[in-house]
């Protein structure tokens, strides 16, 4: 008999795809979605399903079980997996258009690791740059940016790669601007950004339909 936690995912899935395509949502993106769940649950029983469907749809390979096996059932990982499986059958937005990702690293001395900043800009990214050091209050260091085709699409899947490998998101307060800046992940260290980010980036683009 499946666990409640099971049950709760199932329906924490058909909410997501039900608000993310409505209720006429595709076979394929309510399989793609349940086999994220079955993965963190049924690893064995669900292997050999995962990898017909990867095999299938090539755009899913987020879903190859070799990839989940260190996975535990986090909710909010299965969540950024269910949610990430969506974003990649969905086509891009009228709305794309090409733009810089950019990256900064926060000093954090209360906590072990680094906190960095994953944002987006279509302008020029100097300007971007001369806007947030007049904004935060923390000590930063920027990296070299990465431009991309469809800039919302992959700083959106950037965004949902973190989360789904366990990389914990921490919201800030700026006292300056006044706003919660959310697209601030914890990280190892000052390497992250050319070790795990920017070769996703690069790879989120080179998929881009």
């Amino acid at each position: 008999m499946r666990s409640g936690r099971f049950r709760d995912a199932i329906y924490v899935l058909s909410t997501v795809v039900t608000r993310r395509y409505g209720h006429s949502s595709s076979s394929q993106h309510v399989r793609a979605a349940y086999l994220v769940v079955c993965a963190h649950f049924e690893p064995g029983k669900v292997a050999s399903a995962a990898l017909a469907h990867h095999q299938q749809h090539q755009t899913l390979a987020l879903l190859h079980p070799a990839q989940l096996h260190n996975m535990g059932p986090s909710l909010s990982i299965m969540l950024a997996r269910i949610k990430l499986a969506a974003k990649r059958l969905s086509p891009l937005s009228f709305f794309e258009k090409k733009g810089t990702i950019y990256g900064f690293i926060l000093e954090d001395a209360t906590q072990d690791g680094r906190l960095i900043k994953v944002g987006r800009t279509s302008r020029p990214l100097e300007v971007r740059m001369a806007e947030w050091d007049e904004c935060t209050t923390f000590v930063h260091k920027w990296f070299p940016g990465y431009e991309v085709r469809a800039s919302r699409r992959v700083e959106r899947m950037v965004h949902l790669e973190l989360e789904s490998r366990g990389y914990e998101r921490v919201p800030l307060y700026c006292s300056k601007c006044g706003r919660r800046h959310i697209e601030i992940f914890r990280v190892p260290d000052d390497g992250a950004w050319d070790n795990i980010i920017l070769p996703l980036i690069k790879q989120l683009d080179r998929e881009t339909p």
